[in-house]
């Protein structure tokens, strides 16, 4: 029988090996060729996917979010909302080699996307999930009486999840000044000052 082509498959096999280059080497080292050399193709092949390399970039990192909210669903039951949001929270940060790959990825993106809209969107909807997520935490923390009453969970959302991408910029810019056992402890002591109710601890 004739073999089938499964292109899914393919298309994100193209995408990693982009991400791999992005990670080594920045998106000005994300020429076709060194993609197809990466990838074990042609960039002909590439080409029969992909119609310009913003498309790629644009696919590429569309999966990379994908990967992250798959991450942030698979994080077990947990006993409070405050220790299931610590959980999910510390998957967004570059904690082990795969997430520091993943964050260098992101740095060079987001520089390109930040004047390119199309790019934009993955980060945008991403982040907007994010936040979503974390806004819907907090409102279930107000009902069990982790938090204070009368937080506002959408702006609280909005800070957590800056100061999330803020200790994540500071363990990628600059290797070394924030190890991930300090940026667990400043996240902890973050969210001590957020869940203040009865129900904490």
């Amino acid at each position: 029988m004739p073999r089938v082509a499964n292109h899914g498959l393919r298309r994100r096999q193209v995408a990693e090996a982009l991400l791999r280059v992005v990670a080594e080497g920045g998106l000005d080292a994300a020429s076709l060729p060194r993609v197809a050399a990466e990838a074990g193709t042609s960039v002909g092949l590439i080409q029969r996917y992909f119609r310009s390399k913003d498309d790629l970039l644009e696919f590429a990192f569309d999966h990379l979010y994908s990967r992250t909210l798959e991450r942030l669903a698979a994080v077990g039951p947990a006993d409070s909302v405050r220790e299931g949001l610590a959980r999910g929270l510390a998957v967004l940060l570059p904690l082990d080699e795969e997430r520091v790959r993943e964050g260098r990825m992101l740095l060079a993106y987001m520089a390109r996307a930040s004047v390119n809209p199309r790019l934009a969107r993955p980060h945008i909807e991403g982040t907007l999930e994010i936040r979503r997520l974390t806004a819907a935490a907090l409102r279930q923390a107000e009902r069990d009486g982790e938090v204070a009453p009368g937080i506002d969970p959408e702006r609280e959302a909005i800070a957590l999840a800056a100061y999330v991408d803020g200790l994540a910029v500071h363990m990628l810019s600059a290797p070394g000044s924030l190890t991930p056992s300090t940026a667990r402890s400043l996240l902890d002591s973050y969210l001590n000052r957020l869940f203040t109710g009865r129900s904490h601890g």
